[in-house]
């Protein structure tokens, strides 16, 4: 799948029109537009922003053959959401779920161990 059709894809999940994409990170709806038509390239700090309104890594948006990873948003009782990631391969899961503890633990101020899921 190419850049443009995982926008289009992740937008659509998110129920939002290209209008308020365009308005989440500061872009025109042609921008966002010609992005998901792949007339264009977001450039690399919208790629970012799009990777952090969507929950999805950059390799994820940029890479067309993309290990398969279904992505189910877990809650949690103090506010904040974990992510159950399912791959087709242990290792890579294993390494993803690494990054994402260390990112998570970071964000709310603790340790890794203290992180468990």
């Amino acid at each position: 799948m190419m850049l443009g059709e995982k926008i289009h894809k992740l937008r659509k999940e998110k129920g939002m029109t290209q209008e308020e994409l365009a308005a989440q990170i500061t872009v025109s709806r042609q921008a966002i537009s010609k992005w998901e038509l792949g007339e264009a390239m977001p450039d690399t700090e919208n790629v970012v922003q799009l990777s952090r309104l969507f929950n999805v890594s950059t390799d994820y948006l940029l890479l067309d053959e993309y290990k398969k990873l279904e992505v189910d948003l877990i809650s949690v009782e103090f506010g904040y959401s974990l992510l159950s990631l399912i791959a087709e391969k242990g290792s890579y899961f294993e390494e993803t779920l690494i990054k994402f503890k260390k990112q998570l633990a970071a964000e709310m101020g603790t340790s890794i161990p203290e992180i468990m899921f």
